[in-house]
């Protein structure tokens, strides 16, 4: 049998009721439950229910509340006229539990991102420097619109290049 929330029971006899109804331990309320008849018996039948739950919450009691088909205590009851009432109890387990792991977790990949950032920072900062420095060791003002280094300033500041129109001979070195 499945219960839904928010749903009545079609009760022929009496007023409908609610398919889902906690009785005890009502923190949470689920949308589905579904329960299967374990032990069969002609007056008393053992129902087993499940749905989904939080970790610190599980079912304690159970009672499948339905309207007989002839008369109210009959075996042979109405589609549709069954209801839950239910109780929870605690499993142990803290809700809060869970929310303090989240939220270390999320710290945590917060300063990893902070790292990764970090990092991220000092690689830009340094291609953004050596873009700059080279930037400045270029020349852009070629006619044609090309890059024109400028080797005449590393010419000169290597002693190249720095000879007279009427002296170009070099001085040879002297064997002895």
């Amino acid at each position: 049998m499945q219960f839904h929330r928010g749903q009545d029971t079609t009760y022929k006899r009496s007023s409908p009721i609610p398919q889902l109804r906690c009785v005890k331990g009502c923190e949470f309320e689920p949308a589905v439950v579904h329960c299967t008849n374990v032990k069969p018996r002609e007056n008393k039948s053992k129902w087993r229910c499940k749905t989904d739950l939080p970790r610190h919450l599980k079912f304690d009691e159970t009672t499948i509340i339905c309207e007989g088909f002839e008369y109210p205590t009959d075996n042979k009851v109405l589609k549709g006229s069954c209801g839950l009432e239910y109780s929870f109890t605690r499993t142990g387990w803290s809700p809060l539990q869970g929310q303090h792991y989240k939220h270390y977790m999320a710290v945590a990949e917060e300063d990893e991102m902070k790292g990764w950032t970090a990092s991220w920072m000092i690689v830009i900062g340094v291609v953004l420097y050596l873009i700059n420095h080279n930037w400045r060791s270029f020349n852009f003002a070629d006619p044609d619109g090309g890059i024109i280094a400028q080797v005449s300033r590393a010419r000169h500041a290597w002693g190249a290049g720095q000879s007279d129109a009427g002296n170009s001979q070099q001085s040879a070195p002297q064997r002895r």
